[in-house]
C-alpha cells in the first residue's frame, strides 16, 4: 500500500527499499561513532578510535575524540593499568566503562593529578580501580560536579591544601555500588571536608563501602576542626545502604563517620568503629537551614576521644530546624559523658530508638538491642531482640542492608537498625 500510494508499484518499491537501506547504513555508521575504545598496547591507533583494531592506549585521548559530538557517547577500556599525566576531563555525556570491571581495569594518577573531572550530568565513570590521584583542592580521585560514579574502587588517593573529598568530590550526582577506601583529605588550617567522599547539591549515595578514610589538619588550629572522616554530606543528600567503618576525623575531628548538614539524610546504613577526636564518633549531624534525618540505621561501637557523642552527636542551629533520630541503634560506643547519644544544642526528635539512656519520645527503649555476634561484626539482630517489629513503617522503605524485605510480612512492622531480622528454622512442604 505504501509503494502504490507513494511512487507507483514497482519502481515506488525498489526507491522506498533503497532509501530503507540507505538509512540502515547511516544508522550503523552513527552507531559505531558513538563508541570508542581504548586498549593498554596498539602499534596502529587511529583517531576516532571507533573499533577494537583501531583502539588508542590513552584513555585521555579517546575521551577527547568521544566529546566532539555532543551525543550521546561510550568509551569501553580494556583491561590493564593507565597511568595518567593529567586529569581525564569529561564535559559532555560520555559514559567511560570499563570491559570487566574494577578488578581488572585501573586508572592511576601517579600521584601527579586527579584522576577524573565530571561536568555534565550524564557524564558516567563506571567499573574502574582509581587510585594515586592528588590534588590542591576538591576531589583527589574523582570531581565530579554534575557527575555519576557506579561500582568503582576508589582507593589511595588525597586532596589537600584546601581540601574537601579525599576520594571523591560529588555535586548534583551519583555515586553507586563503590568501594571507597585509604583516601585522605588533609588541609592546613580550617574545615577539611570528606575523608572519603564529600558530597553536595541533591546526590545520591547508594550502596557503597566506605572504610579506613582519614580526615585530618596539617597544621591544627584549635578553633577549627575537622569534619566527616568516611563522608560529609550537606543539601539534598541521600545516603543509604552504606557501610561505613574504620573512618578517621581527626585533630579536633568531628563526625568520625558520617558529618551531615541541612537537609541530609542517611538511612539503612551501618556505622561501626569509627572514630573522633572531638565529638562524634559515628555520626556529627547538623540542620542549619533544614532538617536532617538519621533513620534505620545501626551505630555500634564508635569513639568520639575527648567529648560526647561517641555515636551520635546533633547541633541545631535555629529555631524550625531539627534532627529527627528514627527506628536506629545507637548503643555500645565510648565518648565523654553521654557515650552513645549527645544533643550539643536544639533538641532533636528521637523515636523508635535504642540507646541508652533511653531518649525522650515514642517508641524509645534503653534494652540490649541483642545482636547476633558483635565481637565478631556481626551486628544482625538475634532472637528475642528488642528491636525486632518494634519500629514504625514509613513510605521510603523497600529493602534493608541484606537486600531483604524491610518490612516484616507477618506482623507488618519494621525493625530498628539497618537489617531486618530473618527467623531461623526449616521449612516443610505439605503434600
Amino acid at each position: 500500500m505504501f509503494c502504490d500510494r507513494t511512487f507507483g508499484k514497482k519502481k515506488g518499491c525498489a526507491a522506498a527499499f533503497y532509501l530503507l537501506v540507505v538509512f540502515y547504513l547511516l544508522l550503523n555508521v552513527i552507531s559505531q561513532a558513538a563508541t570508542h575504545y581504548v586498549v593498554t598496547n596498539n602499534p596502529s591507533p587511529v583517531a576516532p578510535y571507533t573499533n577494537w583494531g583501531t583502539a588508542g592506549t590513552s584513555i585521555l585521548d579517546v575521551v577527547n575524540a568521544a566529546m566532539t559530538n555532543i551525543a550521546p557517547r561510550t568509551v569501553w577500556v580494556s583491561n590493564g593499568v593507565y597511568l595518567l599525566t593529567n586529569q581525564i576531563a569529561v564535559t559532555n555525556a560520555v559514559t567511560i566503562q570499563s570491559v570487566h570491571g574494577r578488578d581488572f581495569t585501573t586508572v592511576n594518577g601517579n600521584r601527579l593529578k586527579r584522576c577524573f573531572n565530571l561536568s555534565h550530568s550524564d557524564a558516567i565513570v563506571d567499573g574502574f580501580a582509581v587510585t594515586n590521584g592528588y590534588i590542591n583542592n576538591y576531589g583527589g580521585g574523582i570531581y565530579a560536579n554534575p557527575g555519576n560514579v557506579y561500582n568503582c574502587l576508589i582507593s589511595g588517593n588525597t586532596s589537600s591544601n584546601d581540601a574537601v573529598g579525599g576520594g571523591v568530590y560529588l555535586n548534583n550526582g551519583k555515586i553507586t555500588n563503590c568501594i571507597i577506601n585509604g583516601n585522605t583529605c588533609t588541609k592546613v588550617g580550617s574545615n577539611p571536608e570528606g575523608g572519603g567522599v564529600y558530597a553536595g547539591g541533591v546526590s545520591l549515595v547508594t550502596g557503597c563501602t566506605i572504610f579506613d578514610n582519614v580526615v585530618t589538619q596539617s597544621i591544627p588550629t584549635n578553633t577549627q576542626g575537622c569534619y566527616g572522616g568516611g563522608i560529609y554530606a550537606d543539601g539534598s543528600v541521600v545516603i543509604s545502604n552504606c557501610t561505613v567503618y574504620n573512618n578517621k576525623a581527626c585533630q579536633t575531628g568531628t563526625g568520625g563517620g558520617v558529618s551531615l548538614r541541612n537537609g541530609t539524610i542517611i538511612r539503612n546504613c551501618l556505622i561501626y568503629n569509627n572514630f573522633a577526636q572531638y565529638r562524634g564518633g559515628g555520626v556529627w549531624t547538623y540542620c542549619g537551614t533544614s532538617d536532617a534525618y538519621i533513620q534505620n540505621c545501626t551505630i555500634v561501637s564508635n569513639t568520639a576521644d575527648s567529648n560526647n557523642g561517641g555515636g551520635i552527636m546533633t547541633q541545631s542551629a535555629y529555631a524550625g530546624f531539627t534532627n529527627f533520630i528514627e527506628n536506629t541503634i545507637v548503643y555500645f560506643n565510648t565518648g565523654g559523658g553521654d557515650s552513645n547519644f549527645f544533643a550539643h544544642s536544639g533538641p532533636p526528635i528521637v523515636s523508635y530508638t535504642c540507646t541508652a539512656p533511653a531518649q525522650s519520645g515514642a517508641g524509645n527503649t534503653d534494652s540490649d538491642p541483642q545482636f547476633a555476634a558483635r565481637n565478631s561484626g556481626n551486628f544482625r539482630l538475634a532472637l528475642g531482640s528488642p528491636c525486632i517489629n518494634t519500629g514504625t513503617n514509613a513510605g521510603w522503605m523497600t529493602f534493608d542492608l541484606d537486600g531483604h524485605s524491610r518490612i516484616d510480612r507477618f506482623s507488618g512492622m519494621v525493625d530498628m537498625g539497618c537489617y531486618e531480622y530473618l527467623p531461623q528454622g526449616t521449612i516443610y512442604s505439605v503434600p
